[in-house]
């Protein structure tokens, strides 16, 4: 190990000029270093979070896009009643068809209330067939369990629908 007297010996011992190149040196070293190690990193960080930002914004949007349509069709009209469970499973069966929807399961759970289960429905389908449903037969979802399949353009869901 070098005792930092005979550092500071050496440099004095150096010419001004000297001194005056290695300053400068040991100066670009230091800004060098701090660009690599803080700046650069920061930059790209910066540069990530605008991509980031970027696609969130685009979800986003589509988001909205889909929520504006799917209230849009949920407008009412004068819905034609239904009178019970077993009538509503028919016309689910039967509306459903029309649609080009698979139902996979219906349960009826009590005189008012029947349990759909949907398995890769196309969202934009579902939210048509919902809407008729609901203009032409008075026919709402009270509870909606809807999950994305991942890598797919289709979804799964679970509905409660009431007369």
């Amino acid at each position: 190990m070098i005792p930092v007297d005979a550092m500071l010996e050496n440099w004095r011992s150096r010419p001004r000029h000297e001194q005056m190149i290695l300053g400068g040196l040991a100066s670009a070293v230091v800004v060098v270093f701090v660009f690599l190690a803080l700046f650069q990193p920061a930059m790209f960080y910066y540069r990530d979070a605008g991509r980031n930002l970027a696609a969130a914004s685009y979800e986003a949007g589509l988001v909205h896009d889909t929520v504006v349509h799917a209230l849009r069709l949920l407008a009412t009209a004068a819905p034609e009643p239904v009178a019970d469970a077993p009538a509503l499973t028919a016309l689910l069966n039967n509306s459903a068809g029309k649609a080009g929807i698979v139902l996979s399961r219906l349960e009826a759970r009590d005189e008012t209330t029947v349990t759909v289960w949907l398995d890769g429905v196309e969202p934009q389908r579902l939210f048509d067939w919902l809407s008729n449903l609901k203009k032409r037969h008075g026919v709402a979802v009270s509870v909606a369990d809807i999950t994305a399949e991942p890598g797919k353009p289709t979804i799964q869901a679970q509905l409660q629908i009431k007369v």
